[in-house]
């Protein structure tokens, strides 16, 4: 049994983002990168230096998704108030046996409604 699957693209969709930072590095110039390397005769690299070029790309993704995040986070905050997400049930909806109830309800109007609309059409 393989812990991970013979390649990627096993687990990834044809236009994943993935495929795409990958061909994206693919055709950087790291020459001068590797250069500096070589020179300082330590051995082999630890990592690819395409792995610290796309270190330092997702770390400022990632600062400005949570700067969105923030902004988003203050917005709904002053919209729904401080405690709430804004997502939150409506009260009779909270607990099971009211959700039950207010379903119950809603069947029995629509019933009502397909109901008359039968009457009526055998009126006609």
């Amino acid at each position: 049994m393989l812990l991970m699957p013979a390649s990627l693209r096993d687990w990834l969709p044809e236009n994943h983002l993935a495929y795409f930072i990958s061909d994206v590095v693919d055709h950087l110039d790291l020459r001068a990168i590797m250069a500096r390397y070589e020179a300082e005769e330590r051995g082999y690299l630890s990592y690819h230096p395409r792995m610290k070029q796309e270190e330092a790309r997702l770390e400022e993704e990632v600062k400005r998704l949570l700067k969105e995040a923030g902004v988003v986070d203050e917005e709904e905050g002053r919209r729904y108030g401080e405690d709430k997400r804004g997502d939150e049930l409506q009260r009779e909806l909270a607990r099971r046996e009211s959700r039950l109830k207010k379903i119950r309800e809603a069947k029995a109007v629509l019933e009502a409604e397909k109901q008359a609309k039968i009457v009526g059409d055998k009126k006609q």
